[in-house]
């Protein structure tokens, strides 16, 4: 994987993309990219799924004694499969494709994304417009740019510098009208809201 320019200057004269990189996926890549999506677009499933973890809980301690205890035991148990359906999901794309990554080349442009096979030329690519994407997720190490709550581009935060980054998420986020979002935030904040009406 690697970046192959930052054409700022041909780009302010009109010419090329602000960004163009070429990456593939990878394991990791596609189990995060799972988890991302589960957590951003199947929100109300795993929150009803730790409700139940908790309404377990609450039970354990109201009941107490050896049935309390097997209560309080299943909702552990239930908590360390919350992102099964994730997991399932990863494993499959990852068994069926091998370890056979094709790379892509991404051309990140004012308005547009433009992907295809590296060093096609730009009569071949595809080309997204900003505006049409669903959703802009990051966590620690992924750019994650959801064109339908089924599929995302994948760019690995390692291949831009700093600054580089922040340039790039802000003329996305311009062009979109749309913010990126931690991929946790969305989820902690509503079991924080459900909790707190709870108490």
């Amino acid at each position: 994987m690697k970046k192959l320019t930052d054409s700022t200057e041909e780009t302010a004269k009109g010419g090329g993309p602000l960004f163009s990189i070429v990456t593939k996926h990878t394991d990791d890549s596609i189990r995060r990219l799972s988890e991302v999506q589960y957590n951003t677009f199947y929100r109300n499933a795993k929150l009803a799924y730790y409700f139940v973890c908790f309404l377990l809980v609450f039970a354990g301690v109201f009941f107490g004694g050896a049935a309390g205890f097997a209560f309080i035991l299943f909702a552990c148990f239930m908590v360390t499969g919350a992102n099964l359906p994730a997991k399932r999901n990863a494993d499959k794309v990852i068994k069926s494709i091998k370890g056979k990554y094709p790379e892509t080349e991404y051309d990140f442009f004012a308005k547009e994304l433009r992907f295809g096979s590296p060093g096609e030329d730009y009569g071949g690519m595809g080309i997204v417009d900003y505006t049409r994407f669903e959703a802009f997720v990051e966590d620690a190490d992924y750019l994650f740019l959801f064109v339908t709550k089924y599929g995302a581009y994948v760019i690995p935060k390692k291949l831009l510098g700093p600054d580089e980054l922040e340039r790039l998420k802000k003329m996305i986020e311009k062009a979109s009208g749309k913010t990126f979002e931690s991929s946790k935030r969305g989820l902690s904040l509503r079991l924080k809201d459900m909790f707190g009406k709870a108490r």
